[in-house]
């Protein structure tokens, strides 16, 4: 998924943000000029893990942890332009699981009708989690941490 965002604040203070970002998500990455690449994002496992929280969002989720790396490329220098790129392998991953886990609920619901409305239930809310408000809230994030 690409993206691109605008904003007026120097180039450096851009880079400076956006790594405070990056740190606060527990991310760790490489700044390669007027690059930013993430090297490791952590994906906790355990619901007591730290990593799996922020308090950046009004959710209290980390939305980092469903993506599999973001790189930002910065460019300009009076209007500064960021070119994000989110590489969600790891969101496709995890969606598969929630759809094997939801053909076994399914399996085991003796009425077809209740399962067949349950599995479609399941799948388009974990889509709609996954795929769109997590990277609403990435973008959200972001776009909070450069105003």
């Amino acid at each position: 998924m690409h993206l691109t965002l605008k904003s007026y604040l120097p180039k450096e203070t851009v880079i400076e943000r956006l790594q405070a970002l990056l740190r606060s998500e527990h991310i760790n990455f490489h700044v390669d000029g007027n690059n930013i690449i993430t090297t490791d994002i952590p994906l906790p496992i355990f619901s007591f893990d730290k990593r799996l929280y922020s308090r950046n969002n009004w959710l209290g989720i980390n939305p980092f942890v469903v993506v599999s790396r973001i790189d930002f490329a910065i460019q300009g220098t009076a209007n500064i332009q960021i070119d994000i790129t989110i590489d969600r392998l790891r969101s496709f991953v995890i969606y598969l699981l929630i759809i094997s886990l939801a053909c076994l609920i399914v399996t085991s619901i003796p009425n077809l009708y209740f399962g067949i409305c349950f599995f479609l239930f399941f799948i388009i809310i974990s889509w709609l989690i996954l795929f769109k408000l997590c990277i609403y809230l990435i973008v959200n994030e972001i776009n909070k941490s450069l105003s």
